[in-house]
Parts: structure tokens; sequence; C-alpha cells
């Protein structure tokens, strides 16, 4: 009997030290698992960057409105009734977007961090439990060891099957519409971004923007929509659907 236990210790001793000493990846999940959250915080980094890009449009069509001397179209619509309602939605989106990357790159981090730290972990528990199972005591903690060991594990696989779950809903139902509402908001913009010569120009690129305002504004709303349908999928439904899971 005991001759069985100490060639036990000594294999998970020797297990321990693999485990504290190498670096452990999973074939394919590990890989998978960062390739789908480097692409979900480049896919919200480009919808920044075009919300930035669309913002600083604004704003410059703005200032130039300002040094121009236009304050009306038409002699009735203020210029602050397009501008600042299209100005507002777009710092709106740029919050949002903003809470997404950090979440993604916490995640990423996360990720990193806990992979590499794993295996130690598991390595410094089954150390101690050496002690446990040369003893009689062995029976009364093997249930908590195992429990522990198991709730490591679940940790080491949580955020690339989170991350899988959630890419396979965002890529079908969520992503497509962005994307959608991305090109109506900079074919907009890009048409009246270069319209900012003279006065006349400006004084167009307002009519245009005056005409196109319900859809702008429109785009905008359901790209705010959609980003925070996203976040919330991201950073609680899945997560928590996965642990119930």
């Amino acid at each position: 009997m005991w001759k069985r236990k100490l060639t036990i210790s000594l294999l998970l001793l020797v297990l321990s030290f693999f485990l504290i000493n190498f670096k452990i990846e999973i074939p394919y999940f590990d890989e998978k698992g960062r390739e789908l959250i480097e692409s979900s915080f480049k896919k919200a980094l480009l919808s920044y960057a075009v919300v930035r890009g669309a913002n600083a449009v604004i704003s410059v069509i703005k200032e130039s409105s300002l040094e121009s001397g236009i304050g009306f179209i038409g002699g009735s619509v203020a210029i602050g009734e397009i501008l600042d309602p299209v100005d507002d939605a777009l710092e709106r989106i740029s919050d949002l977007l903003f809470l997404s990357l950090s979440a993604t790159g916490f995640y990423l981090l996360s990720f990193e961090i806990f992979k590499e730290i794993f295996p130690k972990i598991l390595g410094i528990i089954l150390i101690f439990s050496i002690p446990f199972f040369l003893s009689k005591r062995y029976e009364k903690v093997s249930t908590k060891l195992i429990y522990t060991v198991l709730f490591l594990a679940f940790l080491r696989i949580f955020i690339p099957l989170v991350y899988l779950s959630y890419t396979y809903v965002d890529e079908i139902y969520i992503y497509p519409k962005i994307e959608e509402e991305k090109k109506v908001v900079q074919s907009i913009i890009k048409a009246n971004e270069e319209n900012l010569k003279n006065i006349k120009e400006l004084t167009e690129t307002l009519k245009n923007l005056s005409n196109n305002l319900d859809e702008l504004l429109n785009a905008l709303m359901m790209l705010f929509v959609y980003h925070l349908y996203e976040f919330v999928l991201q950073v609680f439904l899945i997560p928590l659907a996965t642990l119930f899971i």
C-alpha cells in the first residue's frame, strides 16, 4: 500500500515539475481563442477609426462654418440643427467603442496571463497535495482537491470558449449589420469631405448633410445599437451562459 502511494506521489512530483517549468498549450483551442480575441479587437478598432474620422470631418465643417459666418441654410435651418445631433451621436458611439476595446483588451490580457500561470498553479497544488495523499487525511481532502483542479481547468478554457461562442453569434447576426451601417456613414461623410475649400462648396456640403440627415442619424443610431448589443453579448450574456452551461 505504501509502495503504491510513494509511486503515485513520485509521479505527482514529476508531473508538478513539468507543469511548473514548461509552457503548456491546448492545440488549436488556444490558437483559435487568441485569433478570435485579436480579430474582435481589430474589428472594434476599425469601427472606432471610422467613427473618429467622421467626427473629425464634422468638427472641420463646424469650424469652417463659424469662420465663414454661415449660420443658416436656406435662411431657416440653423447649422447646429444639422451638425450637433450628428456630433453627439458620434461621441456616444466613440465612448461605447472605447469600452468595447477596453473589454476585449482585458480579455486578451487575462487569457495570456492565465494561460501562463495555470500550469504553475496546478503544479503547486499537486505538490501540496502529496503530504495529504501520504497521510490518512487524503480521503477528506481528495474531493476538494478534485473540485479545485476542475475549477482551474474550467477557468483555463473559459475565455477561448466565450469567444468561440461570441464570434459564432457575432459573425452571423451582428457584424454584417454593423458593416452595412458603417458603409452608409462612410458614404455620406466621404461625399462631403472634400467640399470644404470655399464658402460655396461648404454651403453645398451643409445642404447635402441636411438632405441626408435622417439617413445619417438612423445609420449612427443603428450602429450604436448593434455595438451595444455586441458589448452586452461579449461582456455579460455569453460569459453568463457559459457559466450556467
